[in-house]
């Protein structure tokens, strides 16, 4: 039993990942994210960190559905978030997490093969401040856990990233310690 981990890096690592599961007639990710990251392209260019899934639903032909969780911000693009909803992803705030976490749960992805992308960011910074992008009102730790846990355990886990974590961004070491403890608790669930 093997599983993908990749870890570093901003947001635009996630697009060739997942170009290596073009072989699947079936998969879905769950991207636990402040930013949606389906422009289509930003400084006049497709490939960044803010366009890695726009990117990934266009060359993945087994890629039918995103679930993104932890939506805030106040930088957003309405034509992502158009053509994400176009697409018939999931998209779900912050917000939303903190006011039923139950119902959250519940939409999420049930007996498929699930990619989970975590971007550090989807935390909130009074625990991650560690990263370029970050976000006030973000998900707590128990949050993210949650919905990390209930998507192992109701799916076929194939691939896992932490992406956008910047420990020198923290000179007090928090956002490491909760990015390995992060690592640490995926790979428990997954081995579980």
């Amino acid at each position: 039993m093997k599983l993908p981990v990749f870890v570093g890096g901003d947001h635009s690592v996630t697009y060739p990942v997942l170009r290596a599961y073009d072989d699947l007639e079936e998969l879905h990710i769950v991207q636990l994210d402040a930013h949606l990251d389906f422009s289509d392209s930003r400084n006049a260019t497709r490939f960044s960190n803010s366009s890695p899934f726009r990117r990934a639903v266009e060359d993945v032909p087994g890629l039918k559905q995103i679930t993104v969780v932890g939506l805030r911000g106040l930088r957003t693009n309405p034509e992502a978030y158009q053509a994400a909803k176009n697409r018939g992803h999931t998209l779900i705030t912050a917000r939303t997490v903190r006011e039923n976490l139950h119902g959250v749960l519940e939409r999420l992805p049930k007996g498929q093969r699930v990619y989970i992308s975590f971007d550090a960011d989807v935390l909130d910074p009074s625990i991650l401040p560690g990263t370029s992008s970050p976000e006030v009102e973000g998900l707590s730790y128990t949050q993210a856990m949650a919905v990390v846990r209930q998507t192992v355990t109701q799916n076929q886990l194939v691939g896992f990233d932490l992406v956008e974590l910047a420990p020198n961004l923290d000179p007090g070491g928090l956002s490491a310690l909760v990015g390995a403890r992060l690592l640490a608790e995926v790979l428990a669930c997954w081995a579980g």
